[in-house]
């Protein structure tokens, strides 16, 4: 069942994105901070009560298989860009017992289908290009690359 999160959630939230934060910190200990128990609860605790903000939830027998955050983003017109609004893919997370079950399937769908309740015409997410696992997820369901981020190295 996929269902919006709320507060009884947070522990296990806590516990999905430390999963993935660890990640993020091991492909890039430079940029991503180890995780923080009580911040994340706050942090979620903060978010479940945002307008902007929805987190859905995998939940089948009382167990959290996996989680997804969306949120409205806007980025209004200027000299160059036209006005930019769609819903944001901020994290997912699927528990690494639950993966290749159609979790991530489900949660997507909900997503795009609350997305489309905010008026929004498109998904968009960032994914770290590293991170393999979650590139492939994402074009498997359908995302399309049609931006890069690159950097050069300086030294102080």
């Amino acid at each position: 069942m996929i269902r919006k999160a709320d507060s009884g959630d947070i522990p296990n939230l806590v516990i999905l994105n430390s999963q993935v934060q660890n990640i993020h910190v091991k492909l890039f200990p430079e940029v991503f901070k180890i995780p923080d128990t009580l911040l994340l609860e706050e942090w979620f605790s903060d978010i479940l009560g945002s307008d902007d903000i929805c987190v859905l939830v995998a939940v089948q027998n009382e167990t959290t298989l996996g989680y997804l955050s969306v949120r409205k983003l806007h980025k209004p017109e200027h000299v160059f860009k036209k006005e930019t609004r769609c819903a944001y893919i901020d994290q997912v997370c699927i528990h690494p017992d639950h993966r290749n079950k159609g979790i991530f399937k489900a949660l997507l769908e909900k997503a795009a289908a609350e997305a489309v309740l905010w008026g929004m015409n498109k998904l968009e997410l960032d994914v770290w290009t590293d991170n393999s696992v979650a590139v492939k997820s994402f074009e498997k369901s359908g995302f399309k690359v049609y931006n890069q981020k690159m950097f050069l190295p300086l030294d102080p």
